[in-house]
């Protein structure tokens, strides 16, 4: 996901999507498998959702990503042309942007 949002801004199309304020979470492959190999060895039950702990809206995202790419020009259209263009619609089914933050889980509390 963040390889097409940071070929978006420097496109110069890397604006917020939409209002900005829809939540985006990820998961590192490394965090994700272990919280996977912890699942299965502690026998975890209930729903659990893989995701950072810590999700930030679209809007302040793009807006890191404008900095540490040191791009001023992101504007907001790259929503529209982005989901329409295939390079956020690219994006895994794993992948969130969502209007709420993802609900707590069996692994939160778990150090996972």
């Amino acid at each position: 996901m963040l390889d097409r949002l940071t070929l978006l801004v420097r496109l110069g199309l890397g604006g917020r999507i939409s209002t900005g304020r829809q939540w985006v979470t990820w998961i590192h492959v490394r965090d994700m498998l272990r919280a996977r190999q912890f699942v299965v060895a502690n026998a975890v039950e209930g729903v659990v959702n893989l995701r950072s702990p810590n999700p930030v809206q679209n809007e302040t995202l793009m807006k890191e990503l404008q900095k540490a790419l040191e791009q001023t020009l992101g504007t907001t259209g790259a929503g529209a042309i982005g989901q329409g263009s295939g390079l956020v619609d690219g994006l895994r089914s794993g992948d969130r942007i969502d209007r709420e933050k993802m609900p707590t889980n069996a692994l939160d509390g778990s150090g996972i």
